[in-house]
C-alpha cells in the first residue's frame, strides 16, 4: 500500500488533480512510452465501468500532461509489480482504474480521504493539507511516511 499510496500522492501533487481527476485515472492514460511520458485527465461522467456507486469525476476539461521520468517510474512501479500482483489486488484485472483499494477494487473517495488523514496524522506541521492546496511541503512528508527498500 505503501507504493500506491505514493504514486497517488506525488500524481495528485505534481499536476495539481482534483481527487475526481486522481481517482478516475485509468490504466490506459497511462503513456509510458511516449517521450516525454504522458497521462491523459478526462471527464467520465457516468462511465459504464465504474462499479462505484459514487463516481469520482473530472470537473475540468482533458488533457494530457506530461513528465519527468522520475514520475513515469513511480507510476510504472506502481501498475507493473503492484497493481498486478493477483495475489495481493485480487479484483484489479476487473476493471481499467490506477489506484485501487486493498482489496483492488477502484479506490473510492473515503479512502483517498483517509489517505489525506492518516498524512495530516503524521505530519501535524502541513496543518489543513488538501489535495490540490499545498504542493510543495507534500513531498518531504511523503517520503518520510513511505519506507522505500532500495
Amino acid at each position: 500500500m505503501q507504493r500506491r499510496t505514493h504514486a497517488i500522492l506525488t500524481t495528485a501533487h505534481r499536476f495539481g488533480l482534483r481527487s475526481g481527476e486522481t481517482l478516475g485515472l485509468k490504466t490506459r492514460d497511462f503513456r509510458q512510452s511516449d517521450d516525454p511520458a504522458t497521462l491523459t485527465v478526462h471527464r467520465r461522467h457516468d462511465d459504464p465501468e465504474d462499479p462505484r456507486a459514487d463516481q469520482p469525476v473530472a470537473k475540468t476539461l482533458p488533457r494530457v500532461l506530461e513528465f519527468e521520468d522520475d514520475h513515469r517510474g513511480i507510476l510504472a512501479l506502481w501498475i507493473m509489480e503492484h497493481r498486478s500482483d493477483r495475489e495481493r489486488f485480487s479484483h484489479a484485472r476487473r476493471h481499467p482504474f490506477l489506484f485501487v483499494n486493498r482489496t483492488g477494487r477502484p479506490l473510492g473517495n473515503r479512502g483517498y480521504e483517509k489517505i489525506y488523514a492518516a498524512l495530516r496524522g503524521r505530519h501535524p506541521s502541513l496543518g489543513p493539507l488538501v489535495n490540490h492546496g499545498k504542493r510543495q511541503p507534500i513531498y518531504a512528508a511523503v517520503r518520510s511516511m513511505v519506507k522505500f527498500q532500495g
